[in-house]
């Protein structure tokens, strides 16, 4: 007899055991909203507008971070020409690659003329 209570005592004991992990479980299934992107899988629909309107997002963010961080980068390089343009050697340089442009754009545009 005394075998039989001490073998529903561990038999309770791993029951109420395995009642906790299975509560834990439970629990940690419940964080991960499965149960919500199971539905959202069945909606075919709702899964599409979801990923485009998060497309949209994605390429607005990208377009004005791209826009703010090229200006920020054009603002220095200016700032680091101006100043260089001051200087003899570079300035001459500068002022040579500019004309050559020049010269370029009106010869072409004489071409185009005639």
């Amino acid at each position: 007899m005394k075998k039989e209570a001490k073998k529903d005592k561990i038999d309770n004991k791993l029951l109420r055991r395995l009642h906790e992990k299975l509560d834990k479980m439970a629990v940690m299934i419940e964080r991960t909203r499965i149960a919500e992107y199971i539905e959202l899988n069945q909606k075919p629909w709702r899964l599409i507008t979801y990923n485009f309107l998060g497309g949209i997002g994605r390429g607005v963010g990208i377009a004005i971070g791209l826009t703010l961080v090229s200006a920020v980068v054009i603002i220095v390089l200016t700032k680091i020409l101006s100043h260089l343009i001051t200087l003899p050697l570079v300035g001459e340089w500068i002022a040579n690659l500019v004309a050559l442009v020049n010269q370029y754009l009106s010869e072409s545009q004489r071409l185009k003329l005639q």
